[in-house]
């Protein structure tokens, strides 16, 4: 697996070719007090306060999908989308992977050793994972 990089809001540009950098992320969110949050159409999740990763991929543009995360206002297209739009939660920051293959499910897999998955959470498109947000100890 390549070498993980930390990324804050404004910091990363394009590689270093001129093209679009490809590859799987964590999403590091803090949900600052109890929440409800909508998701979706019909979905209600209640989230405690405390800190939770979500792992996503963006095989188009990194770059872009990260700075729509640390965006509030957007149109809501993907779960997480509820989330950062939240005034009660903000991402503070993510860790890319560049990759040309999808490994969000392999991350996933990892992080549900050592944290608590939100059921359905961000895998729709995914039969293995239990979730794609985690909550993590503090």
């Amino acid at each position: 697996m390549p070498s993980p990089w930390a990324y804050r809001a404004g910091n990363v540009g394009k590689t270093n070719s001129g093209g679009v950098m490809k590859g799987a992320y964590l999403l590091f969110l803090h949900v600052k007090h109890d929440v409800r949050v909508r998701v979706g159409a019909s979905k209600v999740l209640n989230l405690r306060k405390g800190y939770y990763v979500y792992v996503g991929s963006a095989l188009n543009s990194l770059e872009d999908r990260l700075a729509r995360h640390f965006r509030r206002r957007k149109n809501r297209r993907w779960h997480v989308d509820y989330l950062t739009s939240s005034c009660n939660v903000s991402v503070e920051f993510a860790v890319i992977i560049p990759s040309g293959r999808r490994l969000e499910c392999v991350l996933s897999r990892r992080l549900s050793r050592c944290a608590s998955p939100v059921p359905g959470f961000g895998n729709s498109d995914c039969k293995v994972c239990p979730s794609h947000l985690y909550r993590v100890p503090t």
